[in-house]
C-alpha cells in the first residue's frame, strides 16, 4: 500500500503531539531520553516539512518565522554554542543547548502550520490543544493515586521517577499546571463540549495545583487572574459596570457563578483527596507552609535570595560569555555560605541565563520573548480573542514562576510553551510579513536539523554505552563496568563518565589509568570539587602527602558546606605530615564548622541527617579527640548530639508507611 504525502503530513503531526502527550507522562520530561527523543523529533520534521511537508498547507494559509524573531532565536542559539566551547564545565550542558535547538525548530514549525480545518478535519492546533487536555488530565489522576498511596507530600502528577525517593518535583508539577489550566478552561468553553463535565474537569486540575502547596505557584495564578481580567476588560466592564455605573448583569451573574463552581470544586478536590489519604498517611498543614514552619521552614526563600546574589556575583565576573550551559551547579558552591544549599540552578530563568551564558544571553532572550509577546498585533489580539487571552496568561503565568524557579529543562514544560508560543506568533503573523530570503532560512533550518540529528546519532551510542557501564557499576562489576565506560570514552556529553573511571581504576590500585582517566575529566570540568577528592586519594595512594593536602584543600575549598569528606581528609593528612601547627591553625574554624553541620543534623535541613556527612563529622569529631584529648569531652558531647538526631531521623523514615504503588 503506497503511503500518500497527506498520510505522512498527518504522521509528522502525530509524532510531535505523540512526544507532547509521552514527555508530560513519562517524568515529566526530566530524563535525557525524552531530550534525545526531542532532538530527534524536532531534526525529522524539519527535514520532512522542506522535502514535502511544506506542499500540504494552501498557499494563503502558508505563514513564514518573523524576520526579527527568526534573527533573535539563532543569535541566541549560535551565542549559547560560543559559550559552552568556551565553558569550564563542558562535561555537562549538551543537553540544554539540543533542548534549545529542538524547540526552536519546532516553534519555527507549527509557525508555518495551517490554522483552519481541512475537510471537517482538526488542524493541528486544534489537536494540540486536545492532546494538552488529555495529558494534564491524565497526569492528574496518576497523579492523586501517587499522592494517596505514596509517602509523598506534596501532589507531584507525573513528574516523579519512581526509582528514587526525593526525585518528586511538584514545583515543577505546579509550574506545568499554570501552563495547561487555560488551555483545559478554553476547551472547557468549547461549544460541542459539555460545560459541566468541561468545568468538572478543570475545577479537578485546579485542586491538583492547590494540592501541590506551591507558594510560588499558586501567587503566580492569582498574577494570571489579575491579568485574565485586563485582557477581559471590555467583557468584565459589560458584566458588572453596564451603564459606567455598577450593576450584575445576567452575564456577570454567569460569570461569578462559574467562579464560584470551579473554587467550590478545587477546594472539594483538595479536601476529598486530602481525606483519602489521612487513611494512610500524614497530610501536611496548609497554615505550615502559609507561616513558613512547616519542614523547610524559611529556608525556601532565603537560600533563594542567596541564588540569586551568587549569580549576579558570577555573572559579573563573567559577564561576556558566562561559564557556560549548566555551570551554575559546579561553580555556585565556591560562594556558598550555608550547608547543602546548593542547587543546579539559580531559581531564577533570566539571572541562569545571565551567569551561564552571559550577560548578552540573557539580552536576547528577553528581547525574543518580549517581540513574540509584547507586539502591538499580540497585545491587541489578546484584547479582541478571549482563546488567545488565555493561552498568553498560561505562558505569563510558567514566565512568571520561573523568577522563583527554574523547570523549563523538563521537556514536559519547555515543549508546549514553545508551541503554545509559536501558535501566539502564527496568529499575529500576516503572509509574507518581515520574512527573510527563503533561501537563507531554509538552508540555516536543516544544518541546525542534521546536526541535532548528528548528535543524537553519535552521541546516542556513547551515551547508552556509558548506561551500560553505570549499571554494571551499581552492581559491582567492576571489570565489565569499566570495559563499557573505555568503549564511551570518547563521549563529548560525558558527564561523570571519566570520574566514575578513575575511582573504579583506583579501587584496583591502577594509579597511573586512574589518574590518566581524573585528567580527561579535569580537562572538561576543573571545578568539580569531587575531582579534586579523588585527587586527593589518588595521591594518597602514590604516598605523595604533600600533594594530597594540597589537592583535598581544593576539594574543601569547594565542598565545605556539602560534604565533610574533603575536611577530614585534609585534617588526616596534617595529622600524617606531623603537622601540629597547621592542625592548631585550624582548630576553631573546624570546630566552628562541626557545630554548624551538628544544627543542621537536628533540623535535618535538606535531609542532611540521612546521609554520609553524619558518619563523616562523626569521625573528625574521634580524630580531634584522640589529637586535643582536653577537648574530648565538649567533642564527645557533640559526637553524640549528631548521633542521637541522626537515628531519630532513620527511626523516622524506618517508621513511614510504605508506598502502596511501589
Amino acid at each position: 500500500m503506497r503511503i500518500t504525502d497527506k498520510q505522512l503530513y498527518a504522521a509528522s503531526e502525530y509524532l510531535v503531539l505523540g512526544l507532547v502527550l509521552v514527555t508530560v507522562l513519562w517524568r515529566g520530561g526530566k530524563s535525557l531520553d525524552a531530550t534525545w527523543l526531542l532532538a530527534l523529533v524536532a531534526g525529522a520534521v524539519t527535514f520532512y516539512w522542506y522535502w514535502k511537508g511544506r506542499k500540504q498547507i494552501p498557499a494563503l494559509e502558508s505563514r513564514e518565522v518573523p524576520a526579527l524573531i527568526w534573527i533573535g532565536l539563532y543569535a541566541y542559539l549560535l551565542w549559547s554554542i560560543v559559550s559552552f566551547l568556551f565553558s569550564t564545565t563542558q562535561n555537562y550542558g549538551l543537553d540544554e543547548l539540543m533542548r534549545d535547538a529542538s524547540v526552536t525548530l519546532l516553534f519555527f514549525w507549527i509557525i508555518r502550520q495551517g490554522p483552519q480545518r481541512v475537510e471537517k478535519e482538526l488542524s493541528f492546533i486544534e489537536k494540540l490543544i486536545i492532546v494538552l487536555v488529555v495529558a494534564t488530565v491524565l497526569a492528574c489522576v496518576v497523579g492523586a493515586l501517587v499522592y494517596t498511596l505514596q509517602p509523598v507530600s506534596r501532589f507531584v502528577g507525573t513528574f516523579f521517577d519512581y526509582r528514587f525517593h526525593t526525585d518528586y518535583w511538584p514545583n515543577a508539577w505546579a509550574e506545568y499546571l499554570l501552563l495547561t489550566w487555560p488551555v483545559v478552561l478554553h476547551f472547557a468553553m468549547k461549544k460541542h463540549i459539555s460545560v459541566v463535565w468541561g468545568f468538572l474537569l478543570l475545577g479537578f486540575v485546579l485542586g491538583c495545583l492547590l494540592l501541590s502547596y506551591s507558594r510560588g505557584a499558586f501567587i503566580a495564578f492569582l498574577g494570571q487572574i489579575v491579568l485574565l481580567a485586563i485582557f477581559s476588560r471590555q467583557r468584565v466592564l459589560a458584566g458588572f459596570f453596564p451603564h459606567k455605573r455598577f450593576a450584575i448583569t445576567p452575564y456577570g451573574k454567569k460569570m461569578l457563578f462559574s467562579v464560584f463552581f470551579l473554587v467550590v470544586l478545587a477546594i472539594t478536590t483538595f479536601l476529598l483527596l486530602n481525606n483519602v489519604r489521612t487513611q494512610f498517611f500524614e497530610v501536611q498543614d496548609v497554615s505550615d507552609k502559609v507561616t513558613f514552619t512547616s519542614a523547610e521552614g524559611g529556608s525556601s526563600i532565603s537560600e533563594r535570595i542567596h541564588f540569586w546574589q551568587q549569580a549576579l556575583e558570577l555573572m559579573s565576573n563573567r559577564p561576556f560569555l558566562g561559564w557556560g550551559p549548566y555551570s551554575f551547579r559546579f561553580i555556585q558552591p565556591v560562594l556558598q555560605t550555608e550547608i547543602l544549599a546548593t542547587s543546579d540552578h539559580p531559581h531564577n530563568i533570566f539571572l541562569k541565563i545571565g551567569m551561564e551564558r552571559g550577560f548578552i544571553g540573557a539580552v536576547l532572550f528577553v528581547l525574543i520573548l518580549s517581540i513574540i509577546l509584547l507586539r502591538p498585533r499580540s497585545l491587541r489580539l489578546y484584547r479582541e480573542n478571549f482563546s488567545h487571552a488565555l493561552i498568553a496568561t498560561g505562558i505569563v503565568g510558567v514566565l512568571a514562576h520561573n523568577l522563583i524557579d527554574y523547570n523549563v529543562q523538563f521537556v514536559g514544560i519547555v515543549l508546549p510553551l514553545w508551541l503554545i508560543l509559536g501558535i501566539i506568533v502564527r496568529d499575529t503573523t500576516g503572509k509574507g510579513s518581515g520574512v527573510l530570503n527563503t533561501k537563507v532560512v531554509r538552508i540555516s533550518d536543516l544544518l541546525l536539523g542534521m546536526i541535532l540529528l548528528l548528535v543524537v546519532f553519535i552521541e546516542g551510542r556513547t551515551l547508552a554505552l556509558s548506561a551500560v557501564g553505570r549499571h554494571a557499576h551499581a552492581r559491582g562489576e567492576v571489570t565489565k563496568a569499566l570495559e563499557w565506560y573505555e568503549s564511551a570514552e570518547n563521549e563529548l556529553f560525558s558527564r561523570d563518565l571519566h570520574l566514575s573511571r578513575a575511582q573504579l581504576l583506583l579501587s584496583q590500585d591502577r594509579y597511573d589509568d586512574a589518574q590518566e582517566a581524573l585528567q580527561d575529566y579535569l580537562a572538561q570540568n576543573a571545578e568539580d570539587g569531587r575531582a579534586w577528592l579523588i585527587q586527593g586519594d589518588i595521591d594518597v595512594a602514590k604516598a605523595d602527602f604533600k600533594a594530597a593536602a594540597i589537592s583535598y584543600g581544593q576539594a574543601e575549598r569547594v565542598l565545605r558546606w556539602n560534604d565533610l569528606t574533603p575536611l577530614r581528609s585534609a585534617l588526616e593528612m596534617m595529622h600524617r605530615a606531623n603537622d601540629r601547627a597547621a592542625l592548631d591553625a585550624r582548630k576553631e574554624e573546624v570546630m566552628g564548622i562541626l557545630e554548624k553541620y551538628a544544627q543542621a543534623f537536628e533540623r535535618n535541613a535538606h535531609f542532611i541527617a540521612l546521609g554520609n556527612n553524619v558518619g563523616e563529622s562523626l569521625k573528625i569529631v574521634a580524630f580531634l579527640s584522640e589529637v586535643y584529648p582536653d577537648d574530648a569531652p565538649k567533642l564527645q558531647i557533640l559526637g553524640a548530639r549528631v548521633d542521637r538526631h541522626a537515628k531519630a531521623e532513620r527511626a523516622k523514615v524506618e517508621a513511614r508507611a510504605p508506598g502502596y504503588l511501589w
